[in-house]
C-alpha cells in the first residue's frame, strides 16, 4: 500500500501510534488489526480452542469477555502471534462469571439485571429465557425494579489496572468496555423485543422513561469509568457503545422514530463522554444491519467510529461507496470480511478475494481498522481464519 498525502508522520510506528493515525483519518504504516479487542470482534470459545491447537499453542482456560456470546478473553500469546493493535479494559460483572448452573437441558445463569440466559446443550450461544421487565406497564412499575449500581467498586476496580497494563506494558490502544448494550437495545433484553418496540409506538411515555433510565445509568458508569482510565495515564482511548438498529433489510425502527426517541439520547450520551474525557475519548457505536439510511443521523450524534459495515445486509455491500460518502466523517471499524457467509462457508480463495476487495475499498487515506464484520463464530474453519490473516498481512506488507 502506498502512502498518500495524508500519511501520518512518525519516526517509529507502534500500535498506539498506528491506531491513533487511523482514528485521525491519516494513513498509518499499515491498517490497524483488531482481533479480540472488543465485545464484537472476538472469537467463539470453540473456534478459539481449535485455533490454538492448530497453531501449536498450549491449551487455555480463558476468562470470559462476553459470556452469553461465548467469547473468551484472548490470551496474550495468541494476541502477540496475530500482532493485534488494540485491547479492551473491561468492567467486571462478577455475577455472570460465577453463577453458571446446568441441568439435563442445558446451561443457564441470571445476570445482575435479573435476566435469565439459557444455552441448550445443542447450542453454541445463550439466549434470554426470562425477561425481568416483561410485565411492566407504567413508569411507576419501573420505580419498583432494582436498578444496578453502575459505579460500584465491584464493577470498576479492575478498569484502571487493565488500562494501565494495555497502554504501558502491552503498548496497545485501549478500548474501554461497556457494562451492557445500548439504551435502545437494553429494553428489548429486559422487556422482550416485541414489547419494547411496541411500547415505542403505543406507550411512548413508558418507552421514553425506560430509555432515560438507561441513559442515566450509562452517564453514571462512563463518568466513573473514564476517571479510572484517565488516572491510569492513558493518552487517548476508544469507548465502545452498542445499539443494534438494523435488520437484514432495513432499520428495526423507522428513521423518524429513531430521530424522535433515540437520537437525542445518543447525542446527549456521546457529548457527555467527550466532556468527561476532556476530549481524549473517541466514541464508537456498534450497530449491525442495513443502517445506511441512518448513517448521517449517527454522524450527527457525535460518533467518531462506526462498527461494523455489515456487508451482507441490504445497502451495505458497496464499501467503496460507503467510504466515499462517509469516510471523511467516521472511521470504519469492521467490514474486512463478511462474517455471515464468506468467512464460515466460503472457500479460502473466496475469503482472500473479499479481504483484498474490502481493504482496497476502505484502507486508502486511513480511517479504517481491520476486523471481520462481527466476532468469528464457532463454525469458521481454521483454513478460512488463516486465509483472512494471511491476506491482510500480504496487503499491509
Amino acid at each position: 500500500m502506498t502512502a498518500g498525502d495524508n500519511r501520518a508522520s512518525t519516526d517509529q510506528w507502534g500500535s498506539i501510534q498506528r491506531v491513533k493515525a487511523a482514528l485521525q483519518h491519516q494513513e498509518p504504516d499499515r491498517v490497524p488489526l483488531d482481533i479480540g479487542g472488543t465485545r464484537v470482534s472476538g472469537i467463539h470459545i470453540k473456534a478459539y480452542c481449535a485455533y490454538r491447537r492448530q497453531l501449536g499453542l498450549a491449551p487455555s482456560d480463558p476468562a470470559w469477555q462476553v459470556r452469553y456470546l461465548q467469547l473468551p478473553r484472548l490470551d496474550e500469546d495468541f494476541r502477540s502471534l496475530l500482532g493485534v493493535d488494540l485491547e479492551s479494559a473491561d468492567p467486571i460483572t462478577a455475577k455472570e462469571e460465577s453463577s453458571i448452573e446446568k441441568d439435563e437441558t442445558g446451561h443457564f445463569y441470571t445476570d445482575r439485571w435479573g435476566t435469565e440466559w439459557f444455552m441448550p446443550h445443542t447450542s453454541a450461544y445463550y439466549d434470554v429465557r426470562t425477561f425481568p421487565l416483561a410485565d411492566v406497564e407504567s413508569v411507576e412499575d419501573l420505580d419498583r425494579y432494582r436498578w444496578p449500581n453502575e459505579a460500584s467498586p465491584a464493577i470498576l476496580d479492575n478498569l484502571e489496572a487493565e488500562a494501565r497494563t494495555v497502554w504501558f506494558e502491552k503498548r496497545r490502544a485501549v478500548f474501554l468496555g461497556r457494562t451492557c448494550p445500548g439504551i435502545f437495545e437494553m429494553p428489548g433484553i429486559l422487556c422482550g423485543h416485541e414489547k419494547a418496540w411496541t411500547n415505542m409506538a403505543t406507550n411512548p411515555i413508558l418507552a421514553e422513561a425506560l430509555l432515560d433510565r438507561f441513559l442515566e445509568l450509562k452517564l453514571i458508569y462512563y463518568q466513573a469509568a473514564i476517571q479510572r482510565v484517565l488516572a491510569a495515564g492513558v493518552e487517548y482511548f476508544i469507548i465502545g457503545e452498542s445499539d443494534d438498529l438494523g435488520g437484514q433489510k432495513g432499520p428495526l425502527i423507522s428513521p423518524e422514530m429513531y430521530r424522535r426517541m433515540v437520537k437525542p439520547r445518543h447525542t446527549q450520551l456521546f457529548k457527555a463522554i467527550k466532556e468527561y474525557s476532556h476530549g481524549r475519548a473517541f466514541v464508537e457505536l456498534h450497530t449491525d444491519g442495513a443502517i445506511r439510511r441512518l448513517i448521517p443521523d449517527l454522524i450527527e450524534t457525535g460518533i467518531d467510529i462506526l462498527n461494523p459495515i455489515q456487508v451482507s445486509a441490504a445497502g451495505m455491500d458497496d464499501t467503496r461507496e460507503l467510504k466515499r460518502d462517509f469516510g471523511d466523517a467516521v472511521v470504519f471499524h469492521g467490514g474486512g470480511i463478511d462474517s455471515q457467509y464468506t468467512l464460515p462457508y466460503g472457500t479460502p480463495q473466496e475469503v482472500k478475494d473479499e479481504v483484498r476487495r474490502r481493504l482496497d475499498d476502505l484502507a486508502p487515506g486511513g480511517g479504517f481498522i481491520f476486523t471481520p464484520v462481527h466476532s468469528i463464530q464457532h463454525d469458521v474453519p481454521f483454513e478460512n481464519f488463516m486465509a483472512m490473516l494471511e491476506t491482510y498481512r500480504e496487503y499491509v506488507g
